[in-house]
């Protein structure tokens, strides 16, 4: 009787766990909708104001844009995909036999917001590396109630990826930052031993 019990409670664990995954919001890359682009954000009026400063904006700073610009470690996430572009970016792409690295998906899915093109649009530039619609999800359905300050909750129920809570921002930010089961996210022992730098390159980037 103990060990039916324990296959009850075992299987109702794994119905609830199989009906919470099947719950979470999808990621940015799997959202499914149009991605507007970055010029769709960096607006003098939206996110794009460089005059007033940070903290000018009644909830945000509205500087965001230039922040993600900059060259410090703010602004790595826009230089993502020019990191294809490198000797080592490029030597990696070798090793793996996957030719040009910033053709392949194995290496956009992360180094940029590499969605379908059918969900491109005519605005949007995969060059733009990890922008603004790659953590919080393509645009298509929320921009408009984010333009006219319609609240966080509108733009949630309407789209945006809750980054705020800590179980979706882990699950977008480590799918990347450490993989994930998403497809082309999984990082494999092949990838991890296909670009150890040269004593060179390590000079090069002290």
């Amino acid at each position: 009787m103990i060990r039916a019990a324990r296959i009850a409670v075992y299987g109702l664990a794994a119905a609830c766990l199989a009906q919470a995954q099947a719950q979470e919001p999808a990621t940015p890359l799997t959202d499914g909708v149009a991605h507007m682009g970055v010029s769709s954000c960096s607006s003098a009026g939206c996110h794009g104001d460089q005059v007033s400063g940070p903290g000018a904006g009644p909830v945000v700073g509205q500087n965001e844009y230039f922040r993600w610009r900059s060259s410090g470690e703010a602004g790595a996430h826009s230089r993502a995909y020019a990191v294809l572009l490198t000797p080592h970016g490029q030597r990696i792409a070798r090793n793996l036999g996957i030719g040009k690295a910033e053709e392949a998906a194995v290496c956009l899915d992360c180094h940029a917001d590499n969605v379908a093109l059918d969900q491109r649009s005519e605005r949007f530039q995969l060059s733009d590396g990890v922008a603004c619609e790659a953590c919080h999800g393509g645009a298509e359905d929320w921009l408009a109630f984010h333009r006219i300050g319609a609240g966080h909750d509108a733009n949630i129920d309407a789209g945006l990826y809750p980054t705020e809570a800590p179980e979706a921002r882990a699950r977008l930010c480590l799918g990347c930052h450490l993989g994930s089961k998403t497809k082309n996210q999984f990082v494999t022992h092949q990838i991890m031993g296909a670009g150890p730098f040269t004593a060179a390159e390590l000079r090069g980037h002290k």
